[in-house]
């Protein structure tokens, strides 16, 4: 089916499942991400999420440990001086102050903690996942330290308009992944300890 890419996407080299304009749309929208705005992005893939990062925030940190898919990252995206491209797993991130840490990675209940100690105040951690026993297991994790925690899914309908036969297509991209947003709030964390206040 078409994916409806923009332009810009469409030339992009993939050797991967990429991250949809939809899903994209909503972790920007969703996690208040602007022209100052400050994000880690860990799997980044082909450089479809990193694309719009890159285009609307102030910096972008964007982590990829696949050497044959980081040399494909870096043919993508080419002219941003706001984008830092690593090579490597992205795990122990130094940047901090972060108004976004957002994961594509098989574990992502791993660096829920090293999310939170790198996010300013009303920072989001946002994983996208693709089974929902990993987002229980994230889901878990993440209650035990943000405030604000929740689970989104984004089927998409599109619709075949013809005279006296519209009606929504055959094939729809209904599951892509599940996409989870926790929000570091202001004041004492659930353990206890203080945070940041910004």
């Amino acid at each position: 089916m078409d994916f409806h890419f923009p332009p810009a996407l469409r030339r992009f080299k993939r050797k991967m499942a990429v991250i949809q304009p939809k899903d994209a749309g909503a972790i920007i929208a969703y996690a208040s991400l602007n022209k100052h705005s400050r994000v880690v992005e860990i799997g980044a893939g082909n450089g479809f999420l990193t694309y719009y990062l890159a285009n609307i925030c102030r910096e972008v940190y964007a982590y990829e440990v696949r050497e044959d898919t980081f040399k494909l990252l870096k043919k993508n995206l080419k002219g941003f001086d706001n984008l830092h491209l690593i090579n490597g797993d992205g795990v122990t991130f130094e940047e901090d102050n972060l108004d976004a840490v957002i994961v594509d990675i098989p574990n992502p209940w791993d660096i829920v903690s090293k999310a939170y100690d790198g996010l300013k105040s009303n920072g989001y951690f946002v994983a996208y996942i693709p089974n929902i026993e990993q987002v229980k297991k994230t889901y878990d994790e993440a209650k035990l330290l943000f405030d604000e925690v929740f689970v989104l899914q984004l089927p998409i309908v599109e619709w075949r308009i013809a005279e006296n036969r519209t009606r929504p297509n055959n094939l729809q991209l209904f599951h892509t992944a599940f996409l989870l947003f926790a929000r570091k709030a202001e004041g004492p964390s659930k353990n206890g300890e203080e945070r940041d206040i910004e």
